[in-house]
């Protein structure tokens, strides 16, 4: 009959050492690398949409200040030929 064979102490620690790392690092370090990246990817999307926003508002803005000046230009122009 096979008996098992007792391993060594050192083999043990090993193996409980190298378990622990495995755990801590999928049950720790990818959620909080997935975190981080998730995180910038969050900014950037954000970043993106809140400044496509701003030039939206200054460009609204812009043309209606143009537009505002190019009518009382015209005005100024008829009220001379009268």
């Amino acid at each position: 009959m096979l008996t098992p064979q007792r391993k060594s102490d050192t083999a043990t620690a090993t193996l409980g050492i190298g378990a622990a790392l495995v755990a801590i690092t999928c049950c720790a370090g990818l959620p909080a690398i997935g975190a981080l990246l998730g995180g910038l990817t969050l900014g950037a999307v954000l970043g993106l949409g809140l400044g496509a926003l701003i030039v939206g508002a200054l460009a609204w803005t812009t043309a209606s200040i143009l537009a505002r000046r190019h009518r009382r230009a015209r005005c100024d122009e008829g009220s001379d030929e009268r």
